[in-house]
């Protein structure tokens, strides 16, 4: 529960960053993707080189980068992972949900168009309704942003030492392939320094 509730902050700390920015923005959401990946794409197209008319050129080739993707994955020389919609959350109990809307969760839903989405069963996700022409789109009242200021989304309190929990959890032994277990075994890290525990600074993974 820890890492979850650790993890959905950082992803409601990241979207209302961005939603409070005066920039031009376009909404995808994922559930509207894989049900309809030619029409949200359409949108992303127009978005991105700011046409009205898609005309044929751009849909053809939309159609055609789906359908080829289609024929990779059923040959299977490329497997994605598997996803679908609801899968995750599903998983977790009532207790632990409860503790993600106090991280205000449920705010950022509500400003994502998903609105009462965790108060319904899981099997009725992929009936939510799609956004307004498959996307959304936020104006502007301004011409650029300045990044990388501020407070960070993700700060030492949110950061999961992924090495650390591999090894707790006996997926990697206690020395892994990473970067900093290799200089481990050669007795100093890159930068020649005495080495901390494997996993300590692999938050980011």
């Amino acid at each position: 529960e820890e890492f979850a509730v650790k993890e959905i902050r950082v992803w409601t700390n990241f979207h209302k960053y961005w939603l409070e920015q005066q920039i031009p923005i376009l909404l995808v959401r994922y559930e509207d993707l894989i049900r309809e990946p030619a029409k949200v794409m359409s949108r992303v197209v127009q978005f991105v080189l700011e046409i009205n008319d898609m005309g044929s050129f751009f849909g053809e080739r939309i159609d055609r980068c789906i359908k080829e993707q289609q024929e990779i994955e059923r040959l299977g020389s490329y497997k994605p992972r598997s996803g679908g919609i609801g899968k995750s959350l599903a998983k977790y109990s009532p207790e632990l949900i409860e503790k993600m809307k106090a991280e205000g969760f449920e705010e950022i839903l509500e400003a994502l168009h998903y609105g009462d989405l965790l108060n319904k069963p899981v099997e009725e996700w992929s009936k939510l309704p799609f956004l307004p022409e498959h996307a959304m789109e936020f104006e502007s009242s301004q011409d650029f942003i300045v990044v990388n200021q501020g407070n960070l989304s993700r700060t030492e309190k949110e950061s999961t030492k992924w090495g650390m929990v591999k090894k707790e959890l006996g997926i990697i032994g206690e020395q892994c392939n990473c970067a900093q277990c290799k200089a481990k075994c050669a007795g100093k890290d890159d930068k020649g320094e005495s080495n901390k525990e494997c996993g300590e600074e692999d938050s980011n993974e």
